[in-house]
Formats: structure tokens, C-alpha cells, sequence
């Protein structure tokens, strides 16, 4: 057989002539055929690796346009967390956390509860110590 013939043939037809043949030129040709498909696999195998790498403009379009998502989602926090400031509300708040699904939101809106309720706690003791030296005085 020729080396055109070995050619068309795949790697585990090449290996079993190889195998069955024991003719040195024989098996000279055949090994050749089989470092010729080999080397034709690799080269196969970079062309496909080479035209991935020209995909990154593509993937880069698509990482800007989730950058844009991410931006008009920062300025909705913005405005949630301006609005967080002026609720003084428990209530309220324990309301918009319910309601709100986004992780960041309602992670911002636990930490304006804590806000309030720590607030709350500082006003306490200060409003029951007044309320305790006004008591004293009427008596």
C-alpha cells in the first residue's frame, strides 16, 4: 500500500497494520501516516483554539452590556439607600425587606433597621432617665 492509501485510513486501522505487518519499509510507511495524521489532528486542533481566541469581541460586548445592567442596578441602590435614610420606621422597613427580592436591597434595608433600632435603643435610656428625674421633682 502506498502512503496516499495509509492516509485515508484512521489512527486504529494504522496501529492494526502495524500490528499485523512485518515489513520494515511496510511499517516505515505506516508509522509516517500515523505521524502525519497526528500532526494533522494538532494542527486541527490550533486552528479551532486560534478562532476561540478571536471570540473575545464578542464576549467583551456581552461584559459591557452586563456592566450597563450593573450601573442602572448601583443607581437603584442609590436611590433605595437615599430613601433608607429619611425612613425612621421599623415597621416600614420590615415592609420594604419583605417586598424587596435583589440580595443588595435587602441586605441595605437589614442595615437600615439595625440603623433605626440602634438609634432607638441610644434615644431609650435618655427619655427614661428624664421621665425618672421628672418623677422625683412632682412628688
Amino acid at each position: 500500500m502506498s502512503v496516499e492509501g495509509y492516509s485515508a485510513l484512521d489512527e486504529s486501522s494504522l496501529r492494526a497494520l502495524l500490528d499485523g505487518t512485518v515489513d520494515l519499509d511496510e511499517r516505515r510507511l505506516i508509522r509516517s501516516a500515523i505521524r502525519e495524521l497526528r500532526s494533522r489532528e494538532i494542527e486541527d486542533m490550533e486552528a479551532a483554539l486560534a478562532s476561540k481566541r478571536f471570540r473575545p469581541t464578542r464576549l467583551k460586548q456581552q461584559e459591557d452590556k452586563e456592566n450597563q445592567h450593573r450601573s442602572e442596578y448601583n443607581d437603584n441602590l442609590d436611590v433605595l439607600s437615599r430613601e433608607l435614610q429619611s425612613i425612621q420606621d421599623v415597621d416600614e422597613l420590615t415592609k420594604m425587606l419583605r417586598a424587596a427580592g435583589e440580595y443588595e436591597e435587602r441586605k441595605m434595608i437589614r442595615a437600615a433597621i439595625r440603623r433605626v433600632r440602634d438609634e432607638q435603643q441610644q434615644q431609650g435610656p435618655v427619655e427614661r432617665g428624664k421621665a425618672e428625674s421628672v418623677e422625683p421633682q412632682s412628688s
